[in-house]
């Protein structure tokens, strides 16, 4: 368990540090095109690749596939950080971004061999998240502070030696693992699971998945470029509000083992997470504390759909049912996609402050799928 802790950790880092420049360097080396192009462009990717990693890991085994995808990780942020030409920054940018969920995949199949008792679930997930979400706080905090006094290469270049740490710890923490035997993908089985018990908390990973594709890509380019903060006052914003992954995963995670079921905090989670969003525009826009409260209720939200949706998933799944899983990690793609698009087509339509509002009222559509979820206890 604890190397499935510090490994979520490590990795999350590496990710987290760079999702709230990724979208700043898009645009200064393609142009606004480039940053709705490369997002997409690298959800297609990552969904081709989860479609066809049981048959990966049935052939490679998960010890190569995750060094396959950390090599490849590292070699692209390496090039994010030594490179000034615009096409090899791109293509490396959306390697980088293809990787990230990849890698996380293949930990997952670590996590469920190491958790043996179901009953645990919640808590299990709550510890493994939080170490993830750990890092999602820290890395705004550290990444702003770096931009404050040097390039984003410098950042891309902490986020490969992070990496690098991730992946040698795995190669010596899973030298014990047995493979399961891996059940390969094909589109029936795809479509058997979404039919399934599973499809309601699968749909509302979807719809949180939207939230966080739009987001990453959106939020840092409106607190620097229209409210005008300093990247280290956004640094310091998104880490408040990014507190809730941290503080309550965790005791949700034990209340979900023990007295409330997942679809009570889903549905709660939603309505926060929706107004929240839609309270962007409601509030004083050049207010930091503000700002930064209506994120922290935003995030709160999105912290209590997270820890329901994998702790109902997963106590339903073990690390044989690869199949479902690809389909439940591949609505991180497919949210990207959808939500890169959506916010990109109603920025081009209103002006960008209201553009919350909108993604505020698609948020709650989450509650639809909500209301079909079976408690897992």
């Amino acid at each position: 368990m604890l190397f499935c802790v510090l490994t979520a950790f490590l990795a999350a880092f590496h990710a987290y540090l760079t999702v709230y420049i990724n979208s700043t360097v898009a645009l200064n080396n393609g142009g606004p095109w480039a940053i709705s192009s490369i997002f997409v462009v690298s959800a297609v990717v990552a969904l081709f690749a989860f479609y066809n990693a049981p048959r990966m890991l049935a052939r490679l085994g998960n010890r190569r596939f995750i060094t396959l995808f950390s090599l490849l990780g590292i070699a692209a942020l390496v090039v994010l950080a030594i490179s000034h030409n615009p096409i090899a920054i791109l293509i490396a940018l959306g390697i980088h971004v293809a990787e990230a969920p990849l890698i996380g995949y293949s930990l997952d199949i670590f996590f469920e061999y190491a958790v043996r008792r179901e009953g645990a679930t919640g808590v299990a997930r709550g510890l493994f998240l939080t170490a993830g979400n750990t890092a999602l706080v820290l890395s705004p905090l550290i990444a702003g502070i770096v931009l404050d006094h040097a390039e984003s290469s410098a950042v891309y270049g902490l986020a490969a030696a992070f990496l690098f740490v991730f992946w040698s710890l795995c190669m010596f923490c899973s030298r014990n693992f047995k493979d399961p035997e891996y059940r390969k993908t094909n589109l029936h089985g795809l479509l058997k699971t979404a039919r399934g018990h599973l499809g309601p908390v699968i749909a509302a990973q979807f719809w949180l998945r939207l939230f966080y594709g739009w987001a990453p890509v959106y939020l840092p380019l409106y607190l620097t470029t229209i409210l005008g903060f300093t990247w280290s006052q956004t640094g310091f914003i998104l880490a408040i509000a990014l507190l809730p992954f941290v503080l309550f995963e965790l005791p949700l995670g034990r209340l979900e083992d023990g007295l409330l079921g997942e679809r009570e905090i889903l549905a709660l989670g939603f309505i926060i997470l929706s107004f929240s969003i839609i309270g962007l525009w409601l509030v004083p826009w050049h207010s930091l504390i503000a700002t930064t409260v209506i994120l922290f209720l935003s995030r709160t939200g999105a912290a209590m759909i997270e820890i329901a949706t994998e702790t109902n998933f997963f106590r339903s799944v073990s690390a044989e049912n690869a199949d479902a899983i690809v389909l439940f990690r591949m609505m991180q793609p497919l949210g990207w996609i959808a939500g890169v698009t959506v916010a990109a087509v109603t920025i081009l339509l209103i002006p960008f402050p209201y553009a919350f509002g909108v993604l505020g009222a698609i948020v709650l559509l989450g509650l639809i799928p909500t209301m079909r979820i079976e408690d897992s206890k």
